[in-house]
């Protein structure tokens, strides 16, 4: 199956406001050739895309599906639109029962937020209820539920970070102690070799010679003689 170029265009698509309906034109070349050649019938689905902005919930938004194209059908129709504010374009499919598809792109264009926003709601919760297959009430459930589990989560991260930290900073204050206590044994031992070093030992006496040791015991010899030859105290004859 061959894609060519699109036998519909769409121009400059301006003032669309959220929950307010809005119609799209177009242009349809039905007499080219190059479109009716071993054709019978063309068929058009288009859809609206979100590009840029907020989340919408919702990516697509399917304005006709399968619809038979001929040359006064030249508008598609949009309400309301349930869509948030941001940038989206079109995409239309014009499928031949030749089995030849043409694609079209519309240029960017945006949705402007309008005063009432209530059908957003809506759509994202039907859109959601579909695709899920559950009842309203239980989507509802599910994305209050999802709401605890993603604050659950941040607040387990919270928790794991302020380990992380807590262990940091212990680890931070054991090192600034042994730095200290390092320093401190430093400055002590210095002290200790200051000290013993300011107080010198001092030599040991050279061994007396023989001459020295004679002199020594004549000297002591004599103190000896000379306390023997004092006379006695007075009364004492």
């Amino acid at each position: 199956m061959s894609v060519l170029p699109s036998p519909i265009y769409f121009p400059e698509i301006t003032n669309v406001t959220t929950c307010e309906p809005y119609e799209f034109t177009f242009a349809y070349v039905s007499t080219s050739p190059t479109f009716t050649s071993n054709v019978s019938e063309n068929t058009l689905t288009a859809y609206v895309q979100w590009i840029i902005g907020d989340d919408p919930g919702v990516m697509e938004y399917t304005l006709v599906n399968n619809v038979t194209l001929y040359p006064s059908f030249t508008s598609l129709i949009w309400s309301p639109v349930d869509a948030g504010p941001g940038a989206y374009v079109i995409k239309g499919n014009v499928y031949s029962d030749a089995g030849i598809v043409y694609e079209e792109t519309s240029r960017f264009f945006s949705i402007e937020a309008g005063t009432d926003e209530s059908c957003i709601t809506q759509s994202v919760v039907a859109t959601t209820t579909a695709a899920n297959d559950v009842p309203t009430s239980t989507a509802i459930e599910s994305a209050s539920t999802t709401g605890r589990s993603k604050l659950s989560g941040g607040a387990i991260a919270g928790i794991v970070i302020g380990i992380v930290a807590v262990k940091l900073i212990a680890l931070l204050v054991a090192i600034v102690l042994m730095r200290r206590r390092r320093a401190a044994a430093q400055k002590s031992q210095a002290r200790s070799s200051f000290r013993m070093a300011t107080i010198p030992t001092p030599p040991p006496l050279p061994p007396m010679t023989k001459e020295e040791e004679k002199e020594r015991e004549a000297y002591m010899w004599s103190d000896t003689a000379s306390l023997r030859s004092i006379p006695p105290p007075y009364g004492h004859a």
